[in-house]
């Protein structure tokens, strides 16, 4: 038995091995596979940004209204009831762990302190409807934390599905003054 090394360094020829050698390279052979890392199944490993080709990303929505096809929109989150009486408008930076289907993991996720009590409330189902493209490495779908602004907008005036992308929305007055319908906003025109 001959052996050689990888581009021919080694022993060349036909020089056969003792069993000596045979012994000595098969224990140094078990010796590094023991200490080899058994393989990880890549979508089970959260990576970072940095560690993936194609990060995970939230995915805007069409417009449903029909001549709007070029108009998209960013996902927001579920509008709390709790938010309803004040028509407020709340952003949370949150930090989520998103699988390998594109969904967050509401038990990952992390928020930013000092963010609205009311929209916390509210983050569990939002996460839970949002859909993510997840992220890639080496083409293969893998797990990623992601960092997301989700925004909590009052729902438009017009108050049905398919509305004009430029149907107004009713914000609170951040002055205080009651000029609007409801004590909220400036007044509408219809």
């Amino acid at each position: 038995m001959s052996f050689t090394l990888c581009a021919g360094a080694g022993l060349e020829g036909e020089a056969t091995l003792t069993e000596a050698q045979l012994n000595q390279l098969s224990a140094a052979a078990h010796k590094a596979h023991a200490r080899r890392a058994s393989p990880v199944d890549p979508r089970l490993v959260t990576r970072t940004a940095p560690d993936v080709a194609c990060p995970a990303w939230l995915m805007w929505s069409p417009a449903q209204r029909a001549g709007f096809a070029r108009v998209w929109r960013y996902p927001t989150g579920l509008y709390p009831q709790a938010m309803a009486k004040t028509n407020e408008r709340a952003e949370l930076l949150v930090s989520v762990v998103v699988d390998t289907l594109g969904v967050p993991d509401a038990k990952t996720a992390v928020v930013m302190g000092g963010s609205n009590a009311d929209a916390l409330e509210a983050l569990p189902a939002t996460l839970r409807a949002l859909r993510f493209t997840p992220a890639t490495r080496g083409g293969i779908a893998v797990r990623q934390r992601v960092i997301q602004a989700i925004r909590f907008e009052p729902p438009p005036v017009c108050r049905v599905p398919e509305a004009s992308p430029a149907c107004p929305r009713r914000y609170r007055d951040p002055t205080g003054l009651k000029d609007g319908p409801e004590g909220v906003g400036p007044p509408i025109s219809r």
